[in-house]
């Protein structure tokens, strides 16, 4: 994994942050089926903050995100302790959910230390989502396995508040 950060403070109340993460892994699977496969990305990132005042700040964030694969997800495993599922199937040829993050964001610092008021609204933009797939061939006996299902998206919004115990 290789990475780098850049700062800039563009004036006084504003700073721009960008990063530039590479990651280079590989997955090796041996025994009855052999495979191994290899995974390279980048995870750029920028994040400004502007101060509109001494206690009121803006934040806008946008990066991209690669999620990691789990080896169960990725092979056929045994449950030897469970007598109710005594294997799971795996799915070699599952990819990684690619996401692109934006946020925007407002804080707001109570006067004389008293505590934040916060509000940020977030949206996701998802390929490959990993989720659980149909693999039954008799609906009496269903088996699933983790796949990817699609691209999706995700939005909402947090609301935050807190005050200090001791003002």
């Amino acid at each position: 994994e290789a990475f780098a950060v850049h700062n800039w403070t563009l004036n006084p109340r504003m700073s721009l942050e960008s990063t530039l993460l590479y990651e280079d892994s590989a997955i090796t699977q041996a025994g009855a089926a052999s495979r191994e496969r290899d995974f390279q990305f980048w995870r750029p990132k920028l994040d400004y903050r502007f101060d509109m005042t001494g206690s009121l700040q803006l934040r806008a964030t946008a990066e991209r995100q690669v999620s990691q694969l789990s080896f169960e997800s990725f092979t056929a495993t045994l449950n030897y302790q469970d007598n109710d599922k005594d294997s799971t199937a795996g799915n070699p040829d599952l990819t990684q959910e690619i996401e692109m993050r934006y946020e925007l964001g407002l804080e707001y610092r109570l006067p004389n230390d008293g505590g934040v008021l916060s509000a940020r609204a977030f949206y996701r933009d998802i390929d490959d989502v990993i989720g659980k797939i149909n693999l039954s061939r008799d609906s009496t006996k269903p088996k699933s396995a983790t796949g990817n299902l699609g691209n999706g998206k995700r939005y909402g919004a947090y609301l935050n508040a807190s005050a200090r115990l001791g003002f």
